[in-house]
């Protein structure tokens, strides 16, 4: 699951003398969607990358296949 969220460099870049580009930490939950194909939920908050800026992120991950693809995702900043 990493590697979907890290490769394409989506998670909130980092100002100097910060290390908010971890992976962020929350609650995934699991299910199937309307096309009964499964699939993970999340919401989770990333480290500081700014003066008081935590990123909050949204996003959806099939997992039916071989390969898990992230399916759609937001950022909050």
């Amino acid at each position: 699951m990493e590697a979907v969220l890290t490769t394409d460099g989506w998670l909130a870049h980092s100002e100097s003398g910060y290390d908010g580009n971890r992976l962020p930490v929350g609650v995934v939950a699991s299910g199937r969607g309307s096309d009964d194909q499964r699939v993970l939920v999340a919401g989770q908050s990333g480290e500081q990358v700014s003066n008081d800026h935590h990123p909050y992120y949204e996003f959806l991950v099939a997992t039916g296949s071989e390969r898990p693809v992230l399916s759609r995702r937001q950022v909050f900043l």
